[in-house]
């Protein structure tokens, strides 16, 4: 819902109520991600305090959990959230942890994320050494999702193929 309503008000609304339900139904892993949801609505409006409450909740549940894919997802909010502030130094340390995350996973899309993402703060820096590196980075994983796509299609592809040289038979 947040990323088609632009009505944060309603969006907190419903996250708000996600919140008592998933306490009540004792879902904790979908409270907390919801929680880092209601976070992500208050960076959008510029409320980066409010925003940084959450996402510390929700990266200690993380860590008590050893959630990685979910301590991946939380450092890159807090990694935004603190570039928004104007904290780089906070900002590459959580983008760097989410990389670690993520290439742990094998998540090539988010290391695509996260490598962009740097480079933008490393050049807004002036520090372009780093932003040709993640520029690098960022293009070899778009490229092994090109890659991946375009092979899917031709599988595809194929299937059509042959089931078309099936039916004419």
């Amino acid at each position: 819902y947040l990323n088609t309503a632009n009505d944060m008000t309603l969006a907190k609304q419903y996250f708000e109520k996600a919140l008592v339900d998933f306490k009540q139904l004792n879902q904790t892993k979908n409270y907390y991600t919801v929680l880092n949801n209601l976070g992500i609505a208050y960076e959008i409006e510029g409320n980066n305090d409010q925003a940084l409450l959450y996402y510390n909740q929700v990266y200690a549940y993380a860590k008590s959990e050893n959630d990685e894919l979910m301590l991946g997802n939380v450092s890159y909010d807090l990694a935004l959230n603190y570039r928004s502030m104007g904290n780089s130094k906070k900002a590459v340390d959580y983008f760097n942890q989410t990389f670690a995350y993520y290439a742990k996973l094998g998540y090539i899309e988010g290391l695509r994320n996260v490598s962009f993402e740097l480079r933008k703060l490393y050049e807004a820096e002036k520090d372009y050494q780093n932003a040709y590196l993640q520029l690098q980075t960022f293009t070899t994983y778009s490229d092994s999702l090109k890659k991946s796509s375009n092979l899917e299609e031709l599988v595809a592809l194929k299937k059509d193929y042959q089931f078309g040289l099936e039916r004419e038979q």
